[in-house]
């Protein structure tokens, strides 16, 4: 019943048409300290009723609705150019391929400082950085190869934290191959294991796309399953604290289980 409006602001959902299955959408407000980007970034939305002030915030938009999918003429978008603003301090260097503002907010909310970079800028420029976060983002992870070069480079550089579209090019970085899913995972309820911790957690995700069963170069190892369909959920290295989690460990919206693995990068970089 909740986190409609961090879904219909997440980048990944950038130019896709969202169906909603909950009979009601808009029973509350859409709180701008909630939202993932500053705008709505999907194409359309589908839903059974929604409340007339949703509907407005969609027509002032310009964010076409129906209660049937044909009747969706979807209106893309582009994600707008980031501006980066360097910290005094030391800081977390996140690389924006469409980031949720919800990964940010975890972070800084753990008293880390957040700088954050486009797609289209080297985030190994920037001096006075802990450690690297590679961030979720729309998209198939084929489009992001150009910066699989890079991504090697960071793995030996600082501790590295990749979510969703970042954990994709983590493992295509490594060698492993991501192929097209046949309906992906969207939604707050997957069940994963966590092999390192040996304990089932609850996780939201939203992709489309996954890793491929392949080889990992060792201390390199499959730290996260579903548990449902026992893909590759997430990696993980020992020796530098590499984390990578296909779901979203923040939530926004959906379940925090795993927002101790936030907690043990920050340690890790803060030492």
């Amino acid at each position: 019943m909740t986190g409609f409006a961090q879904i219909l602001t997440d980048p990944a959902y950038l130019n896709q048409i969202v169906v909603f299955t909950h009979p009601h959408v808009g029973l509350y407000d859409y709180q701008r300290e909630l939202w993932q980007s500053d705008f709505i970034t999907v194409a359309g939305v589908v839903a059974r009723h929604l409340s007339p002030q949703w509907k407005l915030w969609l027509e002032e938009q310009n964010v076409p609705y129906a209660t049937k999918l044909q009747n969706i003429k979807p209106v893309s978008k582009l994600l707008p150019a980031r501006h980066t603003n360097i910290p005094n301090t030391p800081y977390l260097v996140l690389w924006d391929f469409g980031n949720k503002r919800g990964i940010q907010r975890a972070l800084e909310l753990m008293g880390m400082n957040v700088l954050t970079v486009g797609e289209d800028q080297c985030p190994l420029q920037y001096s006075n950085c802990l450690g690297y976060v590679l961030s979720s983002g729309p998209g198939d992870p084929k489009m992001y190869t150009k910066h699989l070069p890079t991504i090697q480079k960071i793995l030996v550089s600082k501790p590295v934290l990749a979510i969703c579209l970042g954990h994709q090019l983590m493992g295509m970085a490594l060698g492993l191959k991501v192929e097209k899913m046949a309906s992906g995972h969207h939604g707050s309820h997957f069940p994963c294991m966590d092999t390192v911790k040996n304990k089932a957690v609850i996780t939201a995700q939203n992709h489309g796309y996954g890793l491929v069963e392949g080889f990992l170069p060792k201390p390199w190892e499959f730290r996260f399953r579903n548990i449902l369909d026992g893909s590759i959920e997430g990696l993980y290295e020992p020796d530098w604290g590499h984390i990578s989690t296909q779901f979203h460990p923040e939530g926004e919206p959906g379940p925090q289980d795993c927002f101790y693995l936030l907690d043990e990068y920050v340690k890790l970089v803060s030492l």
